[in-house]
């Protein structure tokens, strides 16, 4: 009888245990997903506020004149990436850049340069975006700004990007 009684104790003092630690894990995970979601959107909110931005930085024409390679000169090339390359680094991006379509096509407007790169080549503008997002194909067609989130190299790459067509009856 003493045994049955210490057996019943034992068990339920072990489905008890067992109860406390399912609820301390389901709070541990809610708890967790509830940090990583709020830190997801204050990074979009922060993404999406740098892609609305980034044509502050330029001419108040430029995406009216920037229809092909040789509409946008070497100089303003320059003092565009100058603003921008200062842009991402003050706002602690890896790159920021705009595009235009033309024939069904994305090309750099206006990017973030890195050294390497420059030494690479002289001149990024226009520069086509061959593996461009889907996503900015259709902020394109919808006359919105994107951003979009990729893994490169194992390294999160969050780019905004601020998308205006190159022809300039079709600005939005």
């Amino acid at each position: 009888m003493k045994d049955a009684r210490y057996r019943s104790l034992f068990l339920r003092s072990f489905l008890l245990l067992a109860v406390y630690i399912a609820v301390i894990a389901a709070m541990t995970l809610a708890w967790t997903r509830f940090e990583n979601d709020k830190a997801l959107k204050a990074t979009d909110h922060r993404l999406n506020a740098a892609a609305r931005s980034l044509r502050l930085l330029l001419a108040p024409d430029f995406h009216d004149r920037a229809v092909d390679n040789s509409s946008i000169g070497f100089e303003e090339e320059m003092a565009n990436r100058e603003r921008f390359n200062a842009f991402a680094k003050a706002n602690e991006l890896i790159y920021v850049y705009t595009l235009v379509m033309k024939d069904d096509a994305l090309f750099f407007s206006a990017p973030t340069v890195t050294e390497e790169e420059a030494r690479e080549r002289k001149v990024w503008y226009f520069y086509p975006y061959e593996e461009a997002p889907p996503e900015f194909f259709a902020a394109l067609r919808n006359g919105t700004d994107a951003s979009v989130s990729s893994r490169t190299s194992g390294e999160l790459s969050a780019p905004p990007a601020s998308t205006r067509p190159a022809r300039p009856e079709n600005r939005t």
